[in-house]
């Protein structure tokens, strides 16, 4: 054979040979993969077959890997071919051979994985359960206080996995500075481990009596405070004069020159003491003050034997009420001469309600003299017994009388009354005034309603604003409430309007009226009322005109008067 013919030959042999390894790497549309250019078939080619390098060895392109092809492709440790987990690698393609905590997967030697290396929250940072805590495996868990790894007491965290460093008195373990612990949570035996206890031993002076070794124990070790300093009772009575007694006879009497009864103080007796030394002491009250019954020299106090002693304001030698001294040996509370026992003996005292002899001299039919006060007046509380008391006058209209009195204007219509004591009967019901008090609670006044006596609301009739406090009512000229008048419409000095009556009140003034309907001329005038006399000398309520007392033989009398 030419050498052509050779050449020709191997040139067949050559090709033939190529082809044949091309058709080993194909697919079966021909592609190549490795030989740098993407064909039918392939995501990529860049030049190789290798996987990892974001192409895979088998063209595919690797920059979305999906787990479970069988493929290892970027981001993938492995790939098995499936997604479960536990068989060396897991449904993320992670390598399980080496499991890693906290990545969310539980992994080979893991309880759980909760994505996170935190301890206390049920999966421990070893992924370890701690539902149910293991004391001892060098993790803290729930409900542990601290865990060395070991199940060993007193080196800091106990066989229990709880803190020594505060040692806990009662729990049977023997901690720093304890000197026992027994556990059974007893003070008084030689551990007290109870309630307050300090896991210390036993000794006097602790606080903890110790059955069947101490007799008390008071915390100290101090003799004279009733457990001495070696913890045995120091009793008054017990016949042995210990530390803080005078005396100690042991025969639990309180009455003799030792009191060592029960209560007893083991004492020399004194007076004050609070126990009667028979032969010595008529009483004892415990104070050396007078009057309270019992002298300072233990001598009784009583009521009634003629005596003003201490405490006493009066003593009339007797223990009969209402005769001026009480049988308390108060003073009597009267109402008038007649509550004092003897109306010829005591006057009534109207400020102080409290019974007197006379205090001044009364003068018939005039104020009497021998009292003192702005106004101030004698009369006869009594008619007839020449005893005299004292009285301050006040003007109805504008009640100027001593704190806590009231005026009664006694005669209704009068520029004068009296100062006296309110009563208890509230205002509208029936009153009963006495000497020295009005019998009607304060701001009101007892008279007569033309059936029988009642109080009635005081007002300032001559004010500027006569008020009532009841709407139904009126002030009248007297300087009291009463049923509501009707006012004429006419003002002062303009003829009454209507049909009116003499009389009839006009000029409508506050809760009152300023004049009353009179004829001074021709028809029937509304004339200004005026008040003639009163304690600080004639008034002049006149608007115009002077006041006169045209009317003193009217039903208005007294000091009442007109304007002209």
């Amino acid at each position: 054979m030419s050498v052509r013919g050779r050449l020709s030959a191997v040139v067949i042999v050559l090709a033939m040979g190529f082809g044949h390894a091309g058709c080993s790497d194909d697919d079966a549309s021909g592609a190549v993969c490795g030989n740098g250019i993407v064909e039918a078939g392939e995501d990529c080619d860049d030049g190789n077959n290798l996987n990892g390098d974001g192409c895979s060895g088998s063209c595919m392109d690797e920059s979305t890997s999906e787990c479970g092809n069988g493929t290892v492709e970027t981001g993938e440790e492995c790939d098995d071919g499936n997604t479960t987990n536990g068989d060396g690698c897991s449904a993320t393609c992670q390598d399980e051979s080496t499991p890693e905590c906290g990545n969310g997967t539980v992994e080979t030697g893991e309880d759980c994985d909760d994505g996170n290396t935190t301890n206390g929250d049920g999966c421990s940072a070893t992924c370890q359960d701690e539902s149910t805590p293991e004391c001892g495996n060098g993790t803290v868990e729930t409900g542990e206080d601290c865990d060395d790894g070991n199940t060993t007491d007193g080196d800091g965290c106990s066989a229990t996995c709880q803190d020594e460093s505060t040692p806990e008195c009662g729990n049977g373990t023997v901690e720093t500075g304890e000197d026992c612990d027994d556990g059974n949570s007893d003070n008084t035996d030689a551990c007290p481990d109870g309630t307050g206890g300090t896991c210390l031993d036993a000794t006097c002076g602790d606080g903890f009596v110790h059955t069947g070794t101490e007799g008390c124990d008071d915390g100290n070790l101090t003799d004279g405070d009733g457990c001495s300093a070696t913890c045995e009772l120091e009793n008054c009575g017990n016949g042995t004069v210990e530390t803080g007694e005078d005396c100690d006879d042991g025969n639990d009497d309180n009455t003799d020159a030792c009191p060592d009864g029960t209560g007893g103080t083991c004492l020399d007796a004194v007076c004050g003491d609070g126990f009667i030394w028979d032969g010595h002491e008529e009483c004892d009250d415990g104070n050396l003050t007078d009057g309270d019954g019992c002298s300072t020299t233990c001598i009784s106090e009583i009521c009634g034997d003629g005596t003003l002693q201490g405490g006493e304001a009066c003593d009339d030698g007797n223990l009969t009420d209402g005769d001026g001294c009480e049988s308390d040996c108060t003073v009597t509370i009267c109402g008038d001469p007649a509550d004092c026992g003897d109306v010829n003996s005591f006057i009534c005292d109207v400020n102080t309600q409290t019974c007197q002899a006379t205090q001044c001299t009364p003068a018939a039919g005039n104020c009497g003299t021998g009292c003192t006060g702005v106004t101030a007046c004698c009369f006869e509380e009594e008619t007839g017994t020449g005893l005299g008391a004292c009285f301050e006058l006040c003007d109805p209209y504008d009640f100027a009388c001593p704190t806590g009195l009231d005026c009664t204007n006694v005669n209704s219509n009068q520029g004068a009354g009296f100062c006296q004591q309110p009563g208890p009967a509230a205002m509208g019901a029936v009153c009963t005034a006495s000497s020295v008090g009005t019998g009607c609670v304060a701001g009101s006044t007892c008279l007569n309603d033309g059936a029988n006596d009642a109080c009635f609301e005081v007002c300032d009739f001559f004010g500027s604003t006569p008020s009532c406090t009841d709407a139904a009512s009126s002030c009248h000229v007297g300087g009291y409430c009463d049923t509501a008048e009707a006012v004429n419409a006419a003002n002062i000095g303009e003829l009454c309007t209507g049909t009116p009556a003499a009389w009839d009140p006009c000029h409508a003034k506050g809760d009152g009226f300023a004049g009353i309907c009179v004829n001074p001329g021709s028809g029937l005038e509304c004339v200004e009322l005026c008040q003639i006399w009163s304690l600080s000398g004639t008034i002049t309520t006149c608007t115009t005109g002077t006041c006169h007392d045209d009317l003193a033989s009217t039903y208005f009398g007294g000091d009442i008067g007109l304007c002209h």
